[in-house]
């Protein structure tokens, strides 16, 4: 995979970097096929992934709130 369509400016090298990082430490798997390769999320990936999520949504929540007092 060298390139994501939401992400406007990329270098597909480090796409390429960015999965095969993720891939080394347990958070994704490869298929590689004939015609393209493809990544699944592994369950450490899935709870790395969603408490991400919950940490940014707290983040934005705490700066929202201080933006309405200001």
């Amino acid at each position: 995979m060298t390139k994501i369509g939401e992400i406007k400016q990329q270098r597909p090298d480090r796409i390429s970097l960015i999965l095969n990082k993720l891939e080394q430490n347990g958070y994704l798997e490869s298929i590689d096929t004939p015609n393209a390769k493809f990544y699944l999320i592994t369950e450490k990936g899935f709870d790395a992934y969603l408490k991400w999520i919950k940490e940014f949504l707290t983040f934005v929540r705490i700066i929202n709130n201080d933006e309405d007092t200001n």
